[in-house]
């Protein structure tokens, strides 16, 4: 496949939260995979389906969703941040 441009937005409203380092862990599997990947910190972006549709070659990838992790700090060592690299290395 060749290299790829990805964009990760990570949609919390807290600097450094649980699914800021989850977005982080996805843009360097994407990286680590040879792909020029770019995290956006920007927070609570509304209608991102409806940007995504205004890009023709542009698709929605996935999400992770790691549920129990509510304080800052929560998600170390948890397998989602695993999943969220492996999911970028497989972009």
């Amino acid at each position: 496949m060749g290299k790829k441009k990805v964009v990760i937005i990570s949609t919390s409203l807290r600097k450094n939260s649980n699914s800021e380092k989850l977005a982080k862990q996805f843009e360097l599997g994407a990286l680590n995979a040879g792909n020029d990947a770019d995290f956006v910190p920007k927070r609570a972006i509304d209608g991102l389906g409806g940007w995504i549709d205004c890009y023709e070659k542009a698709k929605l990838k996935g999400y992770v969703f790691c549920g129990g992790v509510n304080e800052p700090g929560d998600i170390e060592q948890n397998d989602k941040l695993k999943e969220a690299y492996k999911m970028g290395e497989s972009i």
